[in-house]
């Protein structure tokens, strides 16, 4: 559920640039369900994200199993709005669906509340995931091969928002499974089922109350209670509506473990008081049923195993029962209340649908700056009426050396920012209560834009980011629609604290952060605020992104991967190699293997556009030999492009890219492979700074729609300084021993304690399947049982890098080794002076050109000293 593009750019350097952007594998995982336009609209709303498995805006596909034509008007009135009534009748209309953003094509992945998914399976979702940084929700339109009725699919999703955002247990019986003490969220055969839809969404709309659990323990054992209880004795104390209105802090030892403190507390239920009997439900009117089902909720199941309904609250006719169903969702007995009606279930509820097309003029527009793809959910994104609104925040205050890299990385930010796209840039201290360039759209803007921070000058002071924050708001709030996203670009010193409420402030204004901490010149001292939050807690609160950088290199490399983050875009690399030079008629061959969990391969060099006439590319597949080069290649910007789509798995097993010469070349030559894929990896370093210091983690994790157990991750250390590998074979671990915290759950790690002195190291991470790799899927809850476990199948390979940074006297790192480049203030990249270097129309400067070149480019160019192969297979 994938996609990725990246338009070409306006002119030479730029494009080319923008072109390599294109190979950079995300740090970030995103796998992440923490979109920004996910909120607490208001006490009583919910903004939530979704996406779907197809174009809505192409010929509609028919529903998996079945017959139904799944057009935007079933999405929208047939499944969401159902979604949204389910939502206010089991929260006793505390909560509402406010507006849905749903993406086409997958289109940001597992980043989003509700994946719809035209397949048959299992539906399922993570515990209290809600604006956290991992989880979703995956809703399978179809189960045992039949499709399922679009009112009770509605409902599973309302089920699985019940794990996901409120954090519920299940209330159903699985037959045949034994009870296991050591997982007590999970249901079990000897359970005695509840009448509330986190046991049988079709028969019920309402959730658990103290009342439902008034027995002994024998008659309250669900895995609800096991969990919430908090008289354990008799497992009483435990139902939906008691946990909703009691803050998580007072949850039961296994409650805790169960949600891992992330349970949110909402507003809408703090001092409320919780309904405890059938009687006090205001939204609840009976259940339906059916004389075609058999329903222990009816009275035809095994009373001493199930709670039975009262037999006036059995409602035997369909019309009987809507009427009840529209009346109590605001409505009247004759009519559904329609969107808008006040205090009905559909007040606030309305459907983006964020990647339809713009109107006809600027679609022309866009499409004649973006280069066709073969990934349709890429185009979805580049042809959207949607427009991406920034604005980069500079912290002029820092320490001169620092300031010089945060102004060349806001230009190169600026140059390579995308067709279409409209930027700001708010400085503080500032000169006056202005921006230092309004929002402006870069097609027109681009040049005074980078002029204005080109000129900028260091001042002393300090840096206002709840000033700068609310100028930043200001500009981008200006005439944007709902489909628009927002993002701060802020670039601020390492170590820094701001305002915790900046974060929710912003969420509540859809608006994404993502921070780049500089490194400071020993000595200086980061701004930081009383009470205030690290750039990584800011960034997270908001749906954004927050990275160290030690160079403007560095920070532009990370501000790309946040925006591609952003951007909804979930691609992997598969491989990624470089050469020095080639001699003449030689050919370079880079071994693949593809499998059918990778959609579209895409193979990407970039070379000196002076040897484009002595290069030529090649991919070689079981399918055969292919050498079209893709619309959005350029060979006289250095780029070149082959896409394959392999939807149909005709592409799969041994693969080559092939890199030929017919005549010497002298220049560099790099090469990344991607693939548009739900298998993901992502890597990141923890500890062995004076700020972080804890000994140094290296963690990664391997996941597509469950995480991914018993693979083989190897990684090989590389200095920064002079491209050696100074570590290799380095294996991470997934048996939760040492420094992983569970076995099995696609999370593996390795401690770096003692191995490295101080400096400034890269990466890189390859994890391969095996035979015995798996789709293990753990906390997550599925309606009817558990999700299976799944063979992933041998030979499936992911390539990941991430950038490490040890500093001397920190916990695990040794004394640096004399010739040892260590971990000083950043060096220059630039021209000089404080106002940087610049590349405007028209003009190239050199150290911009090294500075685009180096941190935009694969790991390849970081270690071309060493003219090897980076990957062997």
């Amino acid at each position: 559920m994938p996609l990725n593009h990246r338009p070409r750019g306006r002119h030479a350097l730029v494009a080319a640039a923008t072109a390599l952007s294109l190979i950079l594998p995300s740090a970030t995982p995103l796998w992440a369900a923490n979109h920004p336009n996910s909120r607490v609209a208001s006490t009583h709303v919910l903004d939530i994200t979704a996406n779907v498995d197809w174009d809505y805006d192409a010929a509609p596909p028919t529903q998996s199993n079945g017959t139904t034509v799944l057009t935007k008007e079933v999405l929208r009135d047939q499944i969401l709005r159902e979604v949204a009534r389910s939502v206010f009748l089991m929260t006793e209309g505390r909560h509402r669906i406010g507006t849905v953003y749903l993406y086409k094509n997958g289109r940001f992945g597992k980043n989003v509340d509700v994946q719809i998914i035209n397949k048959s399976d299992r539906s399922y979702a993570s515990a209290a995931r809600w604006q956290q940084s991992e989880g979703s929700s995956y809703n399978f339109l179809a189960m045992d091969n039949k499709p399922e009725n679009l009112r009770s699919y509605s409902r599973v999703i309302a089920h699985e928002l019940g794990h996901y955002v409120y954090g519920f247990a299940d209330e159903y019986r699985e037959e045949g499974k034994a009870l296991n003490a050591s997982d007590p969220g999970g249901p079990s055969g000897v359970d005695f089922t509840r009448n509330s839809i986190m046991n049988n969404h079709e028969n019920f709309t309402r959730l658990s109350l103290a009342a439902d659990y008034t027995g002994g323990a024998d008659v309250n054992n669900t895995a609800q209670a096991r969990v919430y209880a908090t008289d354990r004795s008799n497992l009483r104390g435990g139902s939906h509506w008691e946990m909703l209105t009691r803050d998580p802090a007072s949850d039961p030892a296994e409650a805790k473990e169960f949600h891992g403190g992330a349970r949110v507390w909402f507003d809408a239920f703090k001092g409320f008081t919780a309904p405890t009997k059938v009687s006090e439900l205001t939204r609840y009117f009976g259940v339906f049923c059916d004389p075609l089902l058999v329903q222990a909720a009816c009275g035809s199941g095994d009373a001493s195993k199930d709670q039975v309904v009262p037999a006036s609250d059995r409602i035997a006719s369909l019309n009987d029962y809507n009427a009840q169903l529209f009346a109590k969702s605001g409505g009247s007995a004759t009519a559904d209340a329609v969107d808008g009606t006040p205090g009905s279930a559909f007040e606030s509820f309305k459907v983006v649908f964020v990647d339809s097309p713009a109107d006809a003029k600027t679609l022309a527009l866009r499409q004649s700056t973006v280069g066709t793809r073969l990934a349709v959910s890429a185009r979805a994104a580049a042809t959207s009426a949607a427009v991406a609104r920034h604005a980069i925040v500079i912290d002029r205050s820092l320490p001169a050396a620092t300031f010089e890299q945060a102004i060349q990385a806001a230009q190169a930010v600026l140059q390579l920012a995308e067709t279409g796209t409209q930027w700001a840039v708010i400085t503080s201290p500032s000169t006056g209560n202005t921006p230092l360039q309004s929002l402006q759209s870069i097609d027109t803007g681009r040049a005074a834009l980078v002029a204005s921070v080109q000129g900028l000058t260091r001042v002393d002071g300090r840096f206002d980011a709840t000033a700068a924050f609310a100028l930043a708001q200001a500009e981008l709030a200006k005439n944007r629609a709902d489909a628009d996203s927002a993002t701060i670009e802020l670039f601020t010193g390492q170590g820094s604290t701001l305002p915790k409420a900046l974060g929710s402030q912003a969420r509540s204004l859809r608006t994404s952060v993502n921070a780049i901490g500089l490194r400071l010149p020993a000595g200086s001292s980061a701004t930081t605020t009383s009470g205030g939050v690290a750039l990584d807690a800011l960034a997270s609160a908001t749906g954004g992104s927050a990275y160290s950088a030690r160079d403007a290199e560095q920070a532009v490399k990370k501000i790309l991967r946040a925006q591609r983050k952003a951007a909804g875009e979930v691609f992997s690399l598969l491989a990624t190699t470089g050469w020095d030079s080639l001699g003449a008629a030689s050919t370079q061959s880079t071994p693949l293997t593809l499998t059918p969990h990778d959609q579209v391969i895409s193979a990407h060099w970039n070379f000196d556009p002076v040897d484009k006439d002595r290069l030529s590319f090649r991919l070689v597949t079981p399918a055969g030999t292919f050498s079209t080069l893709s619309p959005a290649s350029n060979l006289s910007e250095g780029y070149a492009l082959i896409e394959l789509d392999n939807s149909s798995g005709r592409h799969n097993g041994s693969a080559r890219a092939l890199t030929l010469s017919s005549t010497a070349v002298s220049n560099s030559v790099g090469l990344d492979v991607q693939t548009e894929s739900v298998v993901q990896l992502s890597a990141d370093v923890e500890g062995g700074t004076l700020a972080d210091n804890r000994e140094p983690v290296l963690r990664a994790q391997f996941t597509g729609q469950a995480p991914v157990a018993k693979a083989r991750l190897l990684a090989t250390v590389y200095r920064v300084s002079d491209g050696v590998a100074v570590l290799s074979d380095l294996v991470l671990a997934d048996d939760g021993q040492g420094v992983d915290a569970r076995a099995d759950d696609g999370r593996y790690a390795i401690s770096l304690k003692g191995l490295l002195p101080a400096g400034d190291y890269t990466v890189e991470v390859h994890a391969q399947t095996t035979a015995d790799s798996v789709f293990q899927p753990n906390q997550i809850f599925a309606i009817g049982s558990d999700v299976p476990v799944r063979p992933v199948g041998a030979g499936l390979e992911r390539v990941e890098e991430a950038d490490l940074t040890l500093d001397a006297g920190a916990t695990g790192v040794l004394a640096a080794a004399s010739g040892d480049s260590g971990s000083g203030s950043a060096g220059s990249t630039g021209s000089g002076g404080s106002g940087g270097c610049t590349s405007v129309a028209g003009q190239h400067d050199a150290g911009l050109v090294l500075l685009l070149l180096s941190g935009l480019t694969g790991l390849w160019l970081r270690r071309r000293t060493q003219a090897r192969r980076l990957v062997s297979r």
